[in-house]
């Protein structure tokens, strides 16, 4: 019922009348009321039957509220204490005063426990406290482990409890694979994608009949499933039950350009240092190997053994991606590797013995900016190959820091313990040639203490004349001396390691290839596994036995069946070539246009040949042996040292003496009677140690490949952007930059001067205005960004990639994302490589209009030159008031510009004003990017579109 008092005084004059308006009167007396729905009691007065007058006419614990004459639910008011509460139970709780009510209301050290404060009980402890095997105390029980980094390496923590990593643990689907009739592999072809089945070797776990698909229609051909459960609809399926499926080979060292001469004959005669064999120095016999050779002819012998990368001082376009030629990389970006033959400067034979007076030494600097400093150092075993090092590990004396976390030393083999140290602790790797070393020196890199220091180890053939001819050789090399030499130091894993996710890594490229996991490049190499299982089925491989080999899902080498169904029209450019009584098909036509019979007619009839059946015809050796020293191993020298067993530090490790380092005696740092080179502990006397991974570089207790800060220690791998970069490595935790990508920043961040020079910087979302050939692209904000378009001021930015570029150019028009380094040049700024460059192919929209403005805001000094500078702008109508302006900025070639209004000079960066304009001409309208260039803003039109608007 509505109160009266809420009804207005029209409605009450109403209801005294007996009218509705709230309650229809109807009683003279509660008789009435007895079925009226407005209740049982006649409010005489009113008329009206309501449920109440009085407390009487209301059931126990309700009461009359007088306003409505409705009986509602007594509301009693909360408990009060009385008194009051006070000094030590200030606190009511309901009607009786407590000490506290929280623990908030009690002083330090106490907590609030039934309402009366204590001393607050530690948490649970674990008594007696914990030691031994069960160090780390968990509530009240004693565990092996709470976290990662209290295992040992090789170990991690799995239920609190140190558990052994298995590195190739066996992962069995239940895929059901047909045997094809013939070959390793079948094919099934399909129109989009592709689909691999077989044994997959995905980094620490090997899939059998394991499943893989690959994203051909980006250009790169990405993996996006490894496992058992991939599919991909109408993909081309490449069945391979005979097949172990492996990332592709990475020859971390050679020099290509000698590719077509043949193994250096100089029988037993071994040096103490290159300059030896390289100059004659010494009395050493001078070695003669002419330079020259066509590369692609190295880069197709290097294809059929396997391999889909390489670092090798030189390259060809098309075939193996040239990790050390920004314009060779086949499409991959992000990779920078700067390739140093002789650091010191020493190309013409000079030693130094106790300084670092040498030609000259690569600055410091120079190391810092490379991505990966990729430098000769030590090549030898006598004082001046050690000397090396010692000036290129610090700045003492004269020498420079170039020995740093993104430094690969190239053969390193006169160091000692304290030296690979060193390497270790600053994180710098070893890019490994054994056979090269062995054949030239007779010895090569301590390499167990490497691994027992936790050097990263790659493999590189260094090149024809003293090394491998491929990479499965370099790999047979190594897994020799492993077995005979190093006492099997090194496990099959790590063998096959060394020639695809560590070379990566020493190539900073282990987040592109090196690994068959999602997101990554599918550069793949089939291998036939029929008679050999997993690891062993790369590292026995002849040539023969590659039965498929892929650069980003395309095929450039493998069984002609297989390549045909996988090319499909473009077989005919995948010529035949009958190896070792298997018809191969090798596709070089069809990814550089040149035959395999071009290529043959381009090199010398003697050149080194692409594959042998056999042995190599006169390999170079692999096989430890000085005259003199350590003719071969024998039964009293097991290790071939040429120390006999009873007197050797490291009896079943090879361990030579090196003249001029090693004071005549095989090292033992420690002196507890283990020799360096095969001490888990070289620096501390015993073997009470655990010697670090190769694979754990920061030693968190989480591998490499799953770490997502490899570098940086955090065991806990926290991740606040979820962007799979954990917050200790990430220079943005807040900010989502997946992979490697750097902080993204605003344009406008960027040209206000926000950002500092030199940083890597991500910019996202941006249109692209202009391109310009060979030099870069002019890319700008788009207003129909809400969120993020700030205006035309400072809305644009050049991109500079120069001639040398291999990587993705974009077309007018195409919005785009880049990543690269924020540099100055003349005072514009712009992002440098090296660049990694991504097209959204879903935008639709189109470049943003031209800005409107005077020739005089945006000349030289003009009010709004410097807010507009890479921005695309419209002037008109404009004069022209010089055909023939002087040259600027030191005597700038200035074909193709004309100046308008006396004051803004047109230029031909882009595209030459055709047909060129007289003195005094009139242009109704131009368009073009304002730019910054030869120290004064121009005008840079893209083509005729952009005159006579």
């Amino acid at each position: 019922m509505k109160k009266l008092s809420s009804l207005s005084p029209a409605c009450i004059a109403l209801v005294m009348l007996l009218f509705a308006c709230g309650d229809k009167a109807e009683c003279e007396s509660d008789a009435d009321c007895i079925d009226s729905a407005g209740g049982g009691v006649c409010d005489v007065g009113s008329g009206v039957c309501v449920e109440c007058l009085s407390q009487s006419d209301c059931p126990d614990g309700r009461v009359c509220n007088p306003a409505s004459n409705v009986c509602e639910e007594e509301i009693l008011p909360p408990p009060q204490c009385d008194p009051p509460c006070s000094g030590d139970t200030p606190h009511c709780l309901v009607d009786t005063c407590v000490e506290c009510l929280e623990n908030a209301h009690c002083g330090d050290g106490e907590e609030c426990v039934d309402n009366v404060c204590q001393e607050a009980l530690p948490p649970p402890e674990c008594d007696p406290p914990c030691s031994g095997d069960t160090p780390h105390c968990l509530g009240d029980t004693c565990v092996e482990c709470l976290e990662n980094a209290h295992c040992g390496s090789g170990h991690q923590c799995v239920d609190n409890s140190c558990e052994p990593i298995v590195l190739g643990r066996r992962i069995v689907c239940d895929n059901v694979l047909t045997q094809p009739a013939t070959g390793v592999c079948s094919v099934v072809e399909g129109d989009g994608g592709l689909l691999i089945e077989g044994v997959i070797l995905s980094a620490d776990k090997i899939y059998e009949n394991g499943r893989m698909t690959i994203d051909v229609t980006d250009g790169m051909g990405r993996i996006t499933c490894v496992g058992c459960d991939c599919e991909a609809a109408g993909a081309t399926v490449i069945s391979c039950p005979g097949g172990v499926i492996s990332p592709g080979l990475i020859n971390t060292h050679d020099h290509i350009t000698f590719s077509e001469q043949p193994p250096a004959e100089h029988g037993t005669e071994r040096y103490n240092h290159r300059h030896e064999w390289r100059r004659g120095l010494h009395g050493a016999t001078q070695l003669s190997v002419p330079g020259g050779s066509n590369p692609l002819w190295g880069e197709v012998r290097m294809v059929l053994g396997g391999s889909t990368s390489i670092a090798g001082s030189g390259g060809a376009h098309g075939m193996l991606r040239n990790l050390d030629r920004a314009n060779m990389l086949e499409g991959l970006s992000g990779v920078d590797v700067d390739y140093r033959t002789f650091p010191l400067g020493d190309s013409d034979g000079t030693q130094r013995s106790g300084d670092c007076n040498y030609p000259s030494i690569d600055s410091a600097s120079r190391a810092e900016s490379a991505g990966i400093y990729h430098a000769h150092i030590s090549e030898g075993i006598d004082q001046f190959a050690h000397n090396e090092f010692v000036c290129t590990a610090s700045s003492a004396g004269g020498g420079q820091e170039l020995v740093r976390e993104n430094t690969t030393l190239v053969h390193g083999v006169g160091l000692t313990a304290a030296e690979i140290q060193h390497m270790a602790d600053v994180g710098a790797k070893l890019s490994w040639s054994p056979r090269s070393n062995i054949d030239l020196y007779g010895h090569t890199a301590p390499i167990v203490l490497y691994k027992n220091l936790g050097v990263t180890i790659a493999l590189g053939t260094d090149w024809s004349a003293s090394g491998s001819m491929n990479m499965l050789r370099e790999l047979q090399c190594a897994d020799y001396l492993n077995y005979w030499h190093f006492d099997g130091a090194f496990s099959d894993f790590d063998l096959w390691m060394m020639a695809t996710y560590q070379a990566a890594v020493a190539m900073g490229a282990e987040s592109r290839i090196g690994l068959l996991r999602e997101g990554y490049v599918a550069d793949i190499t089939v291998f036939n596994g029929r008679d050999r299982d997993g690891y062993r089925a790369v590292i026995e491989a002849d040539v023969v036995d590659v039965t498929l080999v892929l650069r980003g899902g395309l095929p450039l080498f493998g069984d002609r069946a297989l390549v045909d169904g996988i090319v499909g029209t473009d077989a005919s450019k995948c010529e035949s070539e009958t190896i070792c009584g298997v018809e191969k098909a090798i596709c070089l036509e069809l990814d550089t246009g040149i035959t395999l019979e071009e290529l043959r007619g381009q090199v010398s009839s003697s050149a080194y040949p692409l594959y042998f059946c056999d042995t190599p015809l006169n390999e170079p050796s692999c096989i430890p042996m000085r005259p003199g020293e350590f003719p071969m191993s024998s039964i009293d020298d097991l290790d071939g040292d040429g120390v006999p067993d009873d007197e050797d530090n490291c009896p079943s490790v090879f361990n030579p003496i090196r003249p001029g380092i090693d004071g005549g005696v095989q090292p033992d740092t420690s002196g507890d009677g283990m020799g360096d080179a095969c001490d888990p502990c070289p620096f501390i006397v015993g073997t009470d140690c655990e010697p670090p991974s190769m694979y754990d570089r920061d030693r968190d207790g989480v591998l490499d490949w799953d770490d997502n800060c490899p570098t940086v220690y955090n065991p806990d791998q926290t991740d606040t952007s979820g962007d799979g970069r954990g917050d200790a490595c990430d220079p943005c935790p807040d900010v989502y930059n997946p992979g490697d990508e750097p902080c993204p920043f605003s344009v406008y961040e960027i040209k206000r001067g926000e950002v500092d020079l030199g940083e890597p910087v991500s910019i996202r979302n941006m249109i692209v205005t202009g391109v310009a050939p060979n030099r870069g692209f002019f890319i700008q904000a788009d207003p129909s960004d809400a969120s993020g378009y700030e205006g035309p001021d400072y809305s644009g930015l050049f991109v500079y990639h120069g001639s040398g570029y291999s990587g993705t150019v974009p077309a007018v028009g195409d919005r785009v994302s880049v990543q690269g380094t924020l540099s100055s040049y003349f005072d514009q700024i712009q992002l440098s490589a090296p660049l990694v460059v991504t097209i959204d192919d879903s935008y639709g929209g189109g470049v943003p209009p031209a800005i409107e403005v005077t020739s005089a805001e945006v000349a030289t000094g003009g009010a709004r030159a410097e807010a507009l500078e890479s921005v695309l702008v419209q002037l008109g109508p404009v004069t022209v008031t010089d055909v023939d302006p002087p040259p600027n900025h030191g005597g700038h070639n200035t074909t193709g510009e004309f100046e308008i209004d006396g004051s803004l000079r047109v230029d031909a960066y882009m595209y030459t004003v055709t047909p060129f304009p007289a003195l005094n001409d009139e242009i109704p309208g131009i368009r073009g990017v304002l730019r910054w260039a030869n120290s004064m803003s121009k005008l840079s039109p893209r083509s005729d579109e952009d005159l006579s608007l």
